[in-house]
């Protein structure tokens, strides 16, 4: 009888709960970041007057609009996706940036850097 009750346990939590319980994501939430913008092109400094906002993209679609800040969060879900980001800046006199060179990175591993500053990896704020 035991033996009987034990199968049908082992039967139960296979077949109904195991089921039910939803599979993990391949990472969770991953952090884009990137330097902030200080000076213009030819090497002079931004005016301490002018505020620069971003406005950051992961696979062409817009993840920050606007932002102060020099990070956005993003889900990842996927395993092995190779991501691309991009982010222009734009001063509060209208003045905008250049696109900035497209930055790949596929999920996982974690926090992959690149020459120009951006880098992805944990949250940390």
């Amino acid at each position: 009888m035991k033996k009987r009750l034990a199968l049908l346990a082992i039967l139960l939590f296979a077949f109904v709960i195991l089921p039910g319980i939803p599979p993990r994501a391949a990472g969770t939430e991953k952090e884009c970041s990137w330097g902030a913008v200080t000076s213009y092109t030819d090497g002079l400094p931004i005016e301490a007057t002018k505020v620069v906002y971003y406005n950051a993209f992961m696979d062409n679609a817009a993840m920050a609009v606007k932002t102060l800040n020099t990070w956005f969060k993003f889900p990842v879900t996927e395993t092995g996706v190779v991501h691309y980001f991009t982010a222009p800046a734009e001063l509060s006199t209208g003045e905008k940036s250049a696109l900035s060179p497209p930055f790949a990175w596929t999920s996982p591993p974690g926090t992959v850097s690149t020459p120009l500053g951006c880098s992805v990896g944990d949250p940390v704020h």
